[in-house]
């Protein structure tokens, strides 16, 4: 039948391709990620920091390119949940680029579970600088 075989033909290029972002995306993380976590404020996840908006054309062009990154990579994400690839690292990258409501108080949450906690501020220490500051520090 040539309709099946032109879907397993595009599956298998999908497959390819999402293979493909998943792998750079895995190594964009690890490469990446210490010099993230180093640029953050010490008081990042203690809720006492919050940025103005910025209303300009360039700053609005790039939330907008930033906004569809991470929609990009969540829905890319959750395609290789079935298919070969880094899923769930693809939708928490995709997810940290996203701007949402409540997105600053679950990234609190998730950053002051004690392992991700012990393994932010040990990031910091290999850069030599002082670990981030909690709620319950101020």
């Amino acid at each position: 039948m040539p309709v099946w075989s032109d879907v397993e033909g595009w599956a298998a290029a999908a497959g390819g391709l999402l293979v493909g972002i998943g792998i750079v995306s895995l190594v964009a993380t690890v490469l990446l990620l210490p010099t993230f976590i180093a640029r953050l404020p010490a008081d990042h996840f203690a809720g006492t920091t919050s940025t103005p908006p910025v209303r300009t054309l360039p700053h609005r062009v790039a939330r907008l390119a930033k906004n569809g990154l991470g929609a990009g990579l969540f829905v890319v994400g959750v395609a290789m949940l079935v298919l070969p690839g880094q899923g769930l690292l693809t939708m928490v990258i995709g997810l940290a680029l996203l701007d949402f409501p409540g997105k600053e108080k679950l990234e609190r949450r998730l950053a002051q579970r004690p392992a991700v906690w012990r393994f932010l501020n040990a990031v910091r220490r290999r850069k030599g600088l002082a670990p981030f500051e909690s709620a319950a520090d101020l």
